[in-house]
């Protein structure tokens, strides 16, 4: 209806077919910015070398429910959506950003959500040795 042409493969990586699943957990660009989260914010299970299960998105998110802190939940959400931008601004703007410029939207817009009164995130920018 739209007259958007889907070639079904993954925006960001264009090598596999575009899953859920293969967008937000297995797409090597999206790994790498998961990387970069875990990292800066010091949530270890946010990063892709502990996810011990991949059997579907469900069972992922209940173990980093399970597993994580207010903070990494947050920040899941908050990498999930960033993420999907990104697919649509590859797909209907032609606009690609690099993972770290990616990584550094999610920190700018976790702040933001910090100074609006997202409380679990105000640890993150105390210490600004934190800063990647």
């Amino acid at each position: 209806l739209r007259g958007w042409e889907n070639n079904y493969f993954c925006a960001l990586c264009e090598r596999s077919l575009e899953t859920a699943q293969h967008l937000f957990l297995e797409c090597p660009y999206s790994r790498r910015v998961w990387i970069l989260v875990s990292t800066w914010s010091g949530c270890h299970t946010l990063n892709p070398t502990q996810w011990t299960d991949l059997g579907d998105m469900e069972t992922w998110l209940r173990q980093l429910v399970r597993d994580g802190s207010k903070i990494g939940h947050n920040l899941t959400v908050l990498t999930l959506w960033c993420i999907w931008k990104q697919r649509n601004a590859r797909i209907f703007q032609d606009n690609a950003i690099a993972e770290y410029a990616l990584f550094m939207e999610i920190r700018d817009t976790c702040q933001l959500w910090s100074l609006a009164g997202g409380a679990f995130l105000k640890p993150l920018f105390v210490d600004q040795t934190n800063v990647l």
